[in-house]
């Protein structure tokens, strides 16, 4: 299973505000375009589904909520080997 943030591109890339370093936010655009996150996604998704994985796409609000929920589970199941070893 590969779980990953959807990003939103077009939110990344907007323009710069009025007065605000045009010049270095048009280098950060021009960077993130060159970059390609969907085809990247496309690649990952591909290869993941070929060999019989899970690909899902996270929307960016629920991930820090999904993280955490996975870091306790770590911990509990850590928790549990440990516990399981002492015995």
């Amino acid at each position: 299973m590969v779980a990953t943030e959807k990003l939103e591109v077009k939110g990344m890339t907007s323009k710069a505000k009025k007065g605000q370093r045009k010049k270095q936010k048009a280098g950060l655009n021009k960077s993130i375009l060159d970059v390609g996150f969907g085809m990247l996604r496309d690649t990952i998704k591909y290869k993941i589904e070929q060999i019989g994985g899970v690909f899902i796409e996270v929307p960016t609000r629920q991930v820090k909520i999904l993280l955490l929920i996975a870091s306790q589970a770590v911990v509990r199941y850590q928790a549990y080997r440990l516990w399981r070893y002492r015995r």
